[in-house]
Order: C-alpha cells, then structure tokens, then sequence
C-alpha cells in the first residue's frame, strides 16, 4: 500500500528528524469557540477563580474556562495528529497550556517520514496555522519544549534482527545493552538512561497492524526520545524556547549522532573487534581455522559469517601471507554445506548495521 503523497528525494526518506514533541506554556491570544465547537473542541466554563481567561474573536466577550481540549485528525489517517489541551502544572499550581504534536503526521499526513532541517524551520508556522484553521489564535513566542522525540529510518530488512542478535550475544556475556519488549502486538528494543530513551522497533510491522498505508518493507525505527528538562536545555539553551527548537536542527542532529554513537555503535565495534581479535589470536597460536571457526560457530558467537573473514583478512596481512580470498571462498563452502539455512541467517548482519551508522552520520 502506498500513501498518496509522495516522497521528493532520498534526503527526504531518511533524514534525521523530528517526530513527535509537546510544547508549554504558549500563548493563546483568542479563540473563535462557534468555529472551534463546530471543529470538535471541548471547553468547560468556570466561575472559579482558577480559571484561564479567553476572548472570543467573534462576540468579543471574555469566556472564563476551567477546560479545554481540541483533536486535529490527519486527513488520510483518522489518527490523532495533534491536541491542545489544558494540563495541570502541580509544580506551580496552576493550568498551563500543553501542544502534542506529531510533526510529519500534519506535514506529511504519515509519520513514517521524518520532518528534516527545512520543515523544521517552518514547524512553527505548521502548528499555529492548523491551530488558527480550528478557531485558535496562539501565540507561540511563549512556549517552551517539553519533550521530543529524533528519529531515523533504517530500510534494510537484516538491521533489527542484526541489533536484536548482538543483543543476545552480548547478555551471554552477562551484559546486555537493550531490553526486548513488546506492546499491542509488537516487539522493540528499548535502551532507558535517565536523560533519554532509545527504542528501536519495526514501523512497517506498526503500521500494518494498524491496518494503515505504508511505502517501506523494511522500515526499522531509531526513535530516541527526550524529555528530560536539563538534557532539553543542553541542546536548545536555557530558554529551549520552540523558536529555538525549529532553528536547531543541527544541534539535534549532534546529539542523536553522539548518542548513536556511545550507546549502540561502541558496543557493536568493542564486540565485533573482540571476537576477530580472538580469532586472530588462536591463528597465531597454530590452530587451524576451520576448527576455530567451528568452535565459533557452534558456540553462536558469531554475528555474521563476515566476521570470519575480516579475521582471515587481518592475520594474513598481519604475518604477509598472500590471497585470503581462498581460504574465505572454501570456509564459505563448507559453513554453507553444514547449514545453509543458518549459513543465510549470519551473512549480512555485519553490513546492514554498518550501512546504517554510516548514514546516520557515525
């Protein structure tokens, strides 16, 4: 199935991006409540002294309300795109306004895509001018970052069982770097810090099981999600005001790459490099190779076939023997023989998770 709007570049595709993200704290200037009653808007009025004052853009008068609440449905979709909503602030006891949003839901009407630096940039005028087509005037030189979420799509269909099996491989080791778990039907991989969130899971699977369109059969998600308030304010400044937060895309874009970087690719390079090393050593050692590779292969150490080879490669240039090429072909032949099933399960892995670090930007 494929959405009816199409994708412009590759850029476009798999750009780093921002997905969804909740801003406090914006102004609202005035409301049209005929137009936003008819939109589907909810609002309880209040003599209450804790209560927000609006005007109406169309009597004039003054509406003292104790709630407020409005869905902006995505055309194609029927999902929620995004809410406006009044939220409690316990903190300083009193009600402050609150914007989910879903930034390529209202962009692109799917969020399969990410809003890239360019749609960034006009976020803002995205947001209040939906906002203003349902009856509400905001203002949104007030409002401040809450929380969002970075994302990158991964279209390789070997990526997130390749993470999924280093995983595995590395709590053999009585370590671990994600969780496995599963919601509504679908399994992700969820990496918790106290200043951010890593998930990591299919969307096409997603959206399937929504009984929603795709473009992608291979649509692994990189989400990272912050909401940590200091971590917030390490990218966008002390303000993290949401004009701050659409002209930062390359301090974002940092922070996802360094975070890539430190908590998935170090951990796949320490592995890999490890487990060539050892093969290396035992070489040296005068084991023969196939008996090495054995021992690696039926100890399921081994997160692809690859791995084998880049170690024959290293030890030949490492004592200037010539031609490692036959010795691989002959070590591919015979692993093949035994299993090609399992053969076919460890070729490729090593690439996938590599092609994606490199367009990631790590």
């Amino acid at each position: 199935m494929v959405n009816n709007k199409s994708i412009n570049s590759d850029s476009e595709i798999n750009s780093i991006g921002i997905d969804a993200f909740e801003l406090r704290y914006a102004t609202i200037k005035s409301i049209n409540f005929d137009l936003f009653e008819r939109k589907g808007g909810i609002y309880k009025e209040t003599n209450d002294e804790d209560c927000i004052e609006i005007i109406d853009s169309k009597s004039g008068e003054i509406k003292k309300l104790k709630e407020l609440k409005i869905q902006i449905k995505s055309c194609s979709y029927n999902k929620n795109c995004m809410y406006l909503e009044y939220v409690m602030n316990k903190l300083k006891g009193k009600k402050v306004i609150s914007i989910k949003a879903n930034a390529p839901k209202f962009i692109y009407e799917t969020n399969e895509k990410n809003s890239d630096g360019y749609l960034l940039s006009r976020l803002s005028g995205y947001v209040s001018g939906h906002l203003y087509r349902y009856g509400i005037e905001v203002d949104l030189r007030t409002a401040k970052v809450h929380n969002f979420e970075i994302n990158y799509n991964v279209h390789k269909d070997k990526f997130y069982q390749a993470l999924k099996l280093i995983n595995e491989l590395w709590i053999k080791r009585d370590n671990k770097v994600f969780k496995v778990e599963e919601k509504d039907g679908i399994e992700f991989l969820l990496l918790k810090r106290p200043t951010r969130q890593i998930k990591i899971y299919n969307k096409t699977v997603e959206l399937l099981s929504k009984g929603l369109p795709y473009e992608f059969n291979y649509n692994t998600r990189i989400e990272i999600k912050i909401s940590h308030i200091s971590t917030i304010e390490y990218i966008l400044g002390k303000e993290r005001s949401f004009y701050k937060f659409c002209n930062s895309y390359k301090q974002i874009v940092d922070f996802y790459r360094k975070t890539i970087d430190k908590e998935i690719k170090k951990i796949y390079v320490s592995y890999t490099d490890e487990k060539i090393d050892e093969i290396v050593q035992k070489l040296n050692e005068g084991s023969k190779l196939r008996d090495i590779c054995i021992e690696k292969w039926m100890n399921e150490e081994i997160l692809d076939i690859d791995m084998f080879e880049r170690a024959i490669k290293k030890y030949y240039k490492k004592t200037n023997k010539k031609n490692p090429y036959k010795s691989i072909k002959k070590l591919n032949s015979y692993f093949k023989d035994i299993n090609e099933n399992k053969f076919n399960e460890a070729s490729g892995n090593m690439i996938a998770i590599e092609q994606a670090f490199k367009s990631i930007g790590v």
